[in-house]
């Protein structure tokens, strides 16, 4: 239940703010201000912001690439059962009683 709630909070909360644009500084108390001030600190972060929005394409495509590249491992992970794992490494008389004590 918690899971539906936290999905549709981020869900509405973002579509209200596409909706506003712009407009959604204008709640704003005055005192608050509505000047960007850019931080020599965080200078680099703009930079590469304003390079992947206006080349979203290549950096999607880059992103997508690097995830695939580092999910790779993943491929060659076999899962399966404890209980399957241990019926096969148990000796066939121990298997067959179940209590795991040879007969």
């Amino acid at each position: 239940m918690a899971d539906l709630a936290l999905l549709s909070s981020v869900v509405v909360l973002t579509a209200q703010l596409a909706a506003l644009g712009d407009q959604a500084d204008r709640a704003l108390p005055s005192w608050l201000g509505r000047r960007r001030i850019a931080s020599k600190k965080f200078a680099l972060w703009g930079r590469v912001a304003r390079t992947a929005v206006r080349r979203r394409r290549p950096v999607g495509v880059t992103s997508a690439e690097a995830l695939l590249v580092m999910a790779l491992p993943a491929l060659g992970i076999r899962l399966q059962d404890a209980a399957t794992r241990m019926r096969q490494e148990l000796p066939p008389a121990a298997a067959e009683s179940g209590d795991g004590a040879a007969a």
